[in-house]
């Protein structure tokens, strides 16, 4: 994609791509330039890159769809349209693990070396379609302790289930 261009707007600041074609129409030519905003584009990405949590836009169809600057540096070599199934591969847990159940939200804990992330799962439907997108958020907690660990375990991971109230304490490590 193009790069960004800042252009003033009265008093605004927007953060657009410009994109130009040029043509030829009865020997004269011209140049078509096309201008898109992409200020909230730009916003929501700044915002989502600075918090302190690693955030996974995930389809339906188990491909990364986006990602912060957080979540490139917890999971190295990230790119869009991976195959999430296998970044977020947990020994013990489901295939899909991340998805929530009817509540549309999940909560666990999960160990990657060496910190203990919070992870939070959410469901966001898309309109007119029965497929959804999941936004999985890593925050961390706490620091792991000492010791040989592979690159993802949980040693305390605890579901939490808003339907039932239960929770689960499995031992959970890596594929590699």
């Amino acid at each position: 994609s193009a790069p960004l261009s800042m252009i003033h707007v009265a008093d605004r600041l927007r953060a657009t791509e410009v994109h130009v074609q040029h043509m030829a129409q009865k020997g004269r030519r011209f140049a078509l330039v096309a201008i898109r905003d992409k200020t909230e584009e730009f916003n929501l990405k700044a915002a989502l890159d600075v918090t302190g949590q690693a955030v996974l836009v995930i389809d339906s169809h188990d491909r990364l769809v986006a990602f912060n600057k957080p979540a490139a540096a917890l999971f190295a070599g990230i790119a869009r349209d991976a195959d999430v199934s296998r970044l977020l591969s947990l020994t013990g847990m489901s295939a899909r693990w991340w998805v929530p159940d009817l509540t549309g939200r999940r909560k666990m804990h999960v160990e990657i070396s060496p910190r203990i992330y919070q992870v939070t799962s959410s469901a966001s439907p898309l309109p007119g379609e029965e497929e959804r997108l999941y936004v999985v958020t890593f925050l961390p907690v706490a620091r792991a302790a000492v010791g040989a660990h592979t690159a993802i375990t949980a040693a305390t991971t605890q579901l939490v289930d808003a339907a039932s109230a239960t929770a689960a304490n499995p031992t959970l490590v890596s594929r590699s």
